[in-house]
């Protein structure tokens, strides 16, 4: 061949060759020609640069030798060989090519990006010497060829990865992954992999790149992996692979078959690791994560079908809050609709969590607080994000399953719950500790929906300490001849409040439902606070139910500037026990004396109108005996709490 120089950067680089009577140590030093070793003169680079365009001219018209051993070149001169293949460079022995050579292909030419390798005396670390393909190469006659990477990173191809998406290119992959220094990158170019067996594994550092084209993540098929075996894990990320970052790659988990074990993605432990614009295709678990400061971006789960099954599983593998901080946004995760998986979310263990945009669609449960032994889920806030919609029970449940569980601290604005079409009677929000957990308390909600759901809005069936404001909460279910209802508080729970919110059959655009009553109180509530709330359309009152007011218990409950309480006015019939509920203002008829008002809190007022002549006496819980006359109202306050009595006059 013949050769001609190219200058990069201080160095011409020879890229082609064959006998000719221009030197081979060609290069550029500075600003001008050196040629033999001596200055060349004018002359001599006009006499060069004439001899070069005419070297040109007959190269091009020569055939290029594809398997033809290239000729040894002199040292510090690159080779670019033409047509080589792994299998060429190994037969090529370092001392003949001291300034390395450029491989253009791994089994056949350009089936991968071009790879530098230098010349070592060492023999190649990988495989009993055997080397990696892509890292190291043996060279013929002892030592090695090692890669030279540019900075943009490892092309998988560069190691034998085939892009065919049939080939097991696991091996390949993998010897990618450990080839790269901490914090390197991987490329996966605009290529699907096949992967089988144990996956992937990242055990330090890395970066693993795919396309960067959205429909990549919108549509996948353009950059990721295909199993070729189901139920498998396609990468697992032990505890070494902290400051890792995955993105803009698709895992068409579902090309084998169905899964009904397995995740496309393992965390075993993590810390400060960024998954981004991530989308995978009928798993069993999208990404089971554990560990400290995850991000979870842009990550979209389809088709997520079965028993066992769900989207993304936080602090499976941890106990006592050691999953912290997880971030999760702008994320959606859709179930099958045929087979639905349980969960589009599963949370069992989590300090800090952080759940913000995302969307969860036809699950049997959208939402899944539900810690295990020893396990803790606390100070988890939800925000702008959807917790369930059109599941087939509740858009969330938060439970325990053990008594050493413990849930404190949920915190969830402008968030979303909603399963329409659904015949299970599930409520939208279900609150319930099934483990007996010591710990259970603070369930807080701002500007939450609660819309078209089979059974009621929301059961409050275990812990304390809630809060709804400034939320809507419509269009609950009846079924079975259960008496449905906005917000049940099961009997003996303490501290509900529920502020400026709508609790109505229907409400802004919500299907038509059937509330009974807009909240239900089943018993011994304490510590219950209604203010500036909207309870119209309910079926047969606002309110089931009272507060009560314990004895010693220095804490009260406040009822007051409720639509559809403050403004109706209950007719009663005297008797000996009259129950106002939780209205300011009743009519009593009747001359029968009345000994004692239910539903006596510190501090709350009642004006009772008579149509007669009526009689309050001693006996019961009143202070004192009063006789009234015919539509001269009685005013009423509730004072004290050992116990709490009634004061008239």
């Amino acid at each position: 061949m013949l050769i001609y120089c190219g200058w990069t950067k201080n160095t011409l680089q020879v890229t082609r060759e064959r006998s000719y009577s221009m030197r081979d140590d060609c290069r550029l030093r500075r600003s001008h020609l050196v040629i033999g070793g001596a200055a060349g003169t004018s002359a001599q680079l006009i006499r060069f640069l004439i001899a070069l365009v005419l070297a040109i001219g007959v190269a091009t018209a020569l055939p290029q030798v594809a398997d033809a051993q290239p000729t040894p070149m002199p040292q510090g001169i690159v080779q670019r060989v033409a047509a080589p293949t792994n299998a060429l460079l190994k037969t090529l022995g370092i001392a003949n090519f001291s300034g390395g050579i450029v491989r253009q292909g791994v089994s056949a030419l350009g089936d991968a990006p071009d790879l530098t390798f230098v010349p070592s005396n060492a023999p190649c670390p990988q495989n009993g010497g055997a080397g990696d393909v892509g890292s190291c190469v043996p060279a013929s006659g002892g030592g090695s060829w090692r890669a030279v990477f540019p900075a943009s990173g490892v092309d998988v191809r560069q190691f034998g990865a085939n892009i065919d998406g049939k080939t097991d290119s696991t091996a390949a992959i993998q010897a990618a992954m450990e080839a790269i220094p901490n914090g390197g990158t991987v490329l996966l170019g605009p290529h699907l992999y096949a992967v089988s067996g144990q996956g992937l594994t990242c055990s330090h550092p890395v970066e693993m790149i795919g396309t960067e084209s959205s429909e990549s993540f919108l549509y996948g098929g353009y950059s990721g992996f295909r199993p070729l075996v189901n139920n498998m894990n396609i990468l697992t990320l032990t505890a070494h692979c902290f400051g890792s970052y995955f993105g803009h790659f698709y895992l068409d988990m579902g090309a084998a078959g169905v899964n009904i074990a397995g995740a496309s993605i393992n965390m075993l432990g993590n810390s400060n690791v960024t998954f981004s614009d991530i989308s995978m295709n009928a798993p069993c678990i999208g990404l089971d994560l554990n560990g400290n400061t995850i991000t979870v971006d842009r990550m979209q789960i389809t088709q997520v079908a079965g028993a066992g099954c769900g989207g993304i599983r936080i602090g499976h593998a941890t106990t006592s809050q050691t999953t912290v901080d997880p971030r999760i946004t702008n994320s959606t995760i859709q179930s099958s609709r045929s087979n639905p998986a349980d969960y589009g979310m599963r949370i069992e263990d989590a300090g800090g969590a952080f759940i913000s945009h995302d969307d969860i669609l036809y699950s049997t449960i959208g939402t899944w607080i539900i810690p295990g032994a020893n396990q803790q889920v606390k100070n988890t806030f939800f925000d702008n994000t959807t917790f369930g919609d059109t599941t087939v029970n509740s858009p969330l449940v938060i439970d325990t399953a053990a008594a050493s569980a413990e849930v404190a601290d949920i915190h969830s604005s402008q968030s979303w719950a909603a399963a329409f079409d659904s015949k299970s009677g599930q409520p939208g929000i279900l609150i319930q500790n099934t483990g007996g957990a010591s710990t259970f308390t603070g369930f807080h909600f701002v500007g939450q929906r609660v819309y078209s759901v089979p059974g009621n809005g929301v059961s409050l069936l275990a812990g304390s300490d809630f809060t709804f404001d400034d939320s809507a909460i419509c269009g609950a279910g009846d079924q079975g001849g259960r008496p449905y209802v906005g917000i049940e508080l099961a009997n003996g729970l303490s501290s509900l409040a529920v502020r400026n919110s709508t609790i109505s059959s229907r409400c802004h655009g919500s299907s038509a439902g059937h509330h009974n009553y807009q909240i239900r109180l089943d018993g011994n509530n304490t510590r219950i606070i209604l203010t500036g709330n909207n309870f119209y359309g309910w079926v047969t009152a606002a309110i089931s139910g009272a507060p009560t007011q314990p004895t010693g218990d220095a804490m009260s409950s406040v009822i007051m500037n409720n639509l559809g309480i403050d403004d109706q006015i209950p007719a009663l019939t005297a008797a000996a026990t009259i129950d106002p509920g939780v209205y300011p203002t009743v009519n009593i008829n009747g001359a029968a004396a009345i000994s004692r008002i239910n539903g006596c809190w510190n501090g709350r007022k009642l004006t009772i109108r008579p149509t007669g002549g009526m009689r309050f006496t001693t006996g019961g819980n009143l202070a004192a005996a009063l006789r009234t006359t015919d539509n001269v109202p009685v005013e009423a306050i509730c004072i004290g709490t050992s116990p709490a009595t009634w004061y008239l006059k």
